[in-house]
């Protein structure tokens, strides 16, 4: 059995736990092709990255839920988009989901702004 770990011009990249954010070797493990087990985190003894097995779609629903562990491991624990980048349609909908959160803050805001000012 072989232990993947992440490769990044020639020098290992970090790879974190999305629960507790703890640096790790590896999050899983191949032992044949397409059969993996993951690993848990020493520090939290939770699995270190449960979005490994996980579809497109629901990491984009824990995006639009504002969950810290998708970002986590989008960010640290992707490796094909540390070597080739994240995907057009990932990044679009990264950027609509910003602008639509950043607008429902500001209209919340003001609402409670003008109420606060009439009061």
């Amino acid at each position: 059995r072989r232990v993947l770990q992440q490769r990044h011009r020639g020098r290992r990249a970090a790879m974190i736990c999305v629960v507790c954010g703890r640096s790790l070797s590896h999050v899983f493990r191949e032992y044949s092709k397409g059969n993996i087990r993951l690993s848990r985190c020493d520090h939290c003894k939770n699995v270190a990255d449960k979005y490994i097995e996980y579809e497109l779609v629901l990491i984009a629903i824990d995006m639009v839920l504002h969950r810290i562990s998708v970002y986590r491991h989008l960010l640290f624990n992707r490796l094909e988009y540390q070597e080739h980048g994240v995907p057009r349609p990932i990044v679009m909908i990264a950027i609509a989901i910003l602008c639509l959160d950043t607008w429902s803050k500001v209209a919340t805001s003001a609402v409670v702004v003008q109420v606060w000012s009439t009061a």
